[in-house]
C-alpha cells in the first residue's frame, strides 16, 4: 500500500512538472524572437502566465486520471490474483475427502479455472458484467460439489470451514474481476481531457505560427512598415530616384555597378 501511494504521488508530481515545463518551454520559444517583434513584453508576460496555468492545470488533471487508472488496473490485477490463489487453496483443501469426492471437485474446479481464463476473459473484454455463461455453469457445478462433500471424520470436519470459505473466495474474486471490466473514469472527465488536449494543440499551433514569422502561416510578418517608409519618403522627396529599378544581375551586384 505504501509503495502504491508513493507511485501515485510520483505520477501526479511528474505530470505537474511536465505541464509546467511545457508551458515554460513554449514561453521561452516565443520570447526568443520567434514572433518577429510583434509581441511586446506585456503580452509575453500574459502569454507566459496563461500557458503556465494551462500547463499546470492539464498536468494536475492528467496526473489525477493516471492515478485513477493505475489504481483501477491494480485492483483488477489483484482480483485476478485473488481468484487464482483461492482456486489453488480450494484444490488443496479437497485432500482429506474420499477419492471420488476429491477428484470430482478438483476436476470441476480445473474446468472452472480454464473457463475463467478463456471464456470469462473474453466476456470481460466485451465488458460483460455477468461473465461467460459457460463459466457460470462451471461455478455452479463446483458449488454443488462442495455441498455434496461428506464430513464423516474429524479431519474432514476440520476442513469444512476452509472448503466453504475457499469456494466463497473464488466466487467473490471472480465477481470483483468482472466488475473491474468497467472503466472507472467518468465520460465527463474523459471529455475534459479531450478539451484540454485541444487547448494544448491550439497553443502549440500558435507557437508554431509565432516561431516562423515569415512563412505566412496565419500570423506572418509583412513588409507593411518598409512599404510605409517608402511611401512617406516618396511623398517628401519626389524625383527621378523613384523610377522603377532595373533588374540587378549577380555579376553586376558583385562588380559594384
Amino acid at each position: 500500500m505504501t509503495w502504491s501511494l508513493l507511485l501515485n504521488e510520483a505520477v501526479l508530481l511528474a505530470c505537474i512538472v511536465a505541464g509546467a515545463a511545457v508551458g515554460l518551454w513554449i514561453h521561452r520559444r516565443v520570447a526568443s524572437g520567434g514572433s518577429g517583434g510583434e509581441v511586446d513584453h506585456h503580452d509575453m508576460d500574459r502569454l507566459g502566465e496563461t500557458i503556465g496555468f494551462i500547463g499546470g492545470a492539464f498536468g494536475i488533471l492528467l496526473g489525477l486520471l493516471l492515478i485513477f487508472s493505475v489504481q483501477h488496473y491494480g485492483d483488477a490485477r489483484n482480483s485476478a490474483r485473488d481468484e487464482a490463489v483461492a482456486s489453488s487453496s480450494l484444490f488443496k483443501s479437497a485432500s482429506p475427502f474420499t477419492q471420488v469426492e476429491r477428484d470430482r471437485l478438483r476436476r470441476d474446479l480445473v474446468c472452472l479455472m480454464r473457463s475463467s481464463a478463456t471464456d470469462d476473459w473474453t466476456a470481460g473484454e466485451s465488458k460483460d458484467l455477468t461473465g461467460s455463461s459457460i463459466t457460470n455453469a462451471w461455478e455452479a457445478q463446483v458449488q454443488a460439489d462442495v455441498e455434496k462433500l461428506t464430513y464423516d471424520t474429524d479431519a474432514r470436519n476440520g476442513y469444512q470451514y476452509f472448503i466453504v470459505q475457499d469456494s466463497l473466495d473464488v466466487s467473490k474474486a471472480r465477481q470483483a474481476r468482472l466488475l473491474y471490466t468497467q472503466p472507472d473514469i467518468p465520460l465527463l472527465v474523459r471529455m475534459s481531457v479531450i478539451a484540454c488536449s485541444i487547448i494544448l494543440l491550439v497553443t502549440i499551433g500558435t507557437l508554431t505560427a509565432l516561431d516562423e514569422p515569415f512563412t505566412g502561416a496565419g500570423s506572418s510578418v509583412t513588409p507593411v512598415a518598409l512599404n510605409g517608409a517608402l511611401t512617406r519618403l516618396h511623398d517628401a522627396t519626389p524625383g527621378p530616384i523613384w523610377d522603377p529599378c532595373p533588374t540587378m544581375s549577380v555579376t553586376t551586384a558583385n562588380s559594384g555597378g
